[in-house]
């Protein structure tokens, strides 16, 4: 991972939300509040090195689990990503070490039963386009998992099965087939006009710097919160971990070199 880079809400225009275990913004100094299962105490976690501050994460939560209270938005906009109800909060810690980690990170991780995380806020306007990045690393191949969502729907990420499938509206989405889906970390990018463009989405394998599938997808509406781990305000859950879940007000020409070195 790169370190000490140009940060990506500098180095990009029009940034929405960027929540991300590591640091986007060169004037942001939080990532994430982190609640002990051992007294529900919490603490603010930053960053060291550009990187989650693991080593003060792993001595808070020592012999316990911690649990993330707050995402922190790093765009600047305050859009925040909370969970007040303790039994819905997404893991980072079991039993003092990291739940799960990629290339040395810990994740955000959700259950796939009931974590997610909820911001009321968000808005996307629906004049205009609008990219959606995300990195996961999914606990099963299960279908209806949904790691990123928002409220009618603007940007909705994503479920597994043996199709990659993405849920663009709540009643319109696009299904690709593709070879079973494989366990690992992956980035996604789907980008559009919101007002009815035809928009695309591509999918890297990190471990194999890979784009293994391109598409499109529908034309997407415009709507007001946002949650991570859940179809909003619905059933269906995410089973994995987050490492980065970003949305930008942008159409995006080559994710390659736009948007993933600075991620």
């Amino acid at each position: 991972m790169l370190l000490n880079r140009n940060y990506f809400v500098q180095k990009v225009d029009g940034v929405l939300f960027a929540y991300s275990v590591t640091r986007l913004n060169a004037f942001v100094d939080r990532c994430v509040k982190v609640r002990r299962s051992s007294d529900n105490t919490t603490l603010d976690v930053g960053f060291v090195n550009d990187l989650i501050d693991s080593t003060s994460l792993l001595s808070f939560c020592s012999g316990t689990d911690g649990f993330v209270d707050t995402w922190y938005d790093q765009s600047g906009n305050g859009y925040h990503q909370t969970q007040a109800t303790l039994a819905n909060q997404p893991r980072i810690v079991t039993a003092g070490a990291f739940t799960s980690i990629d290339a040395d990170l810990p994740l955000v991780v959700f259950n796939g039963v009931n974590d997610f995380m909820q911001n009321t806020s968000v808005v996307c306007p629906s004049t205009s386009v609008f990219c959606g990045v995300s990195i996961i690393k999914p606990s099963s191949v299960n279908a209806n998992q949904v790691y990123m969502s928002g409220n009618g729907a603007f940007v909705i990420h994503q479920q597994f099965a043996s199709d990659f499938y993405v849920q663009v509206t709540l009643g319109n989405h696009g299904r690709f087939s593709q070879p079973a889906f494989e366990l690992g970390t992956y980035c996604s990018v789907f980008d559009g006009n919101l007002s009815g463009n035809i928009n695309r989405l591509k999918v890297w394998r990190i471990s194999q710097q890979t784009l293994i599938f391109t598409g499109t997808i529908p034309t997407t509406v415009t709507g007001t919160g946002l949650e991570l781990g859940r179809l909003y305000a619905g059933g269906v859950y995410a089973n994995g971990g987050m490492r980065t879940m970003l949305g930008i007000l942008k159409q995006v020409t080559d994710p390659t070199t736009e948007i993933i070195p600075f991620i």
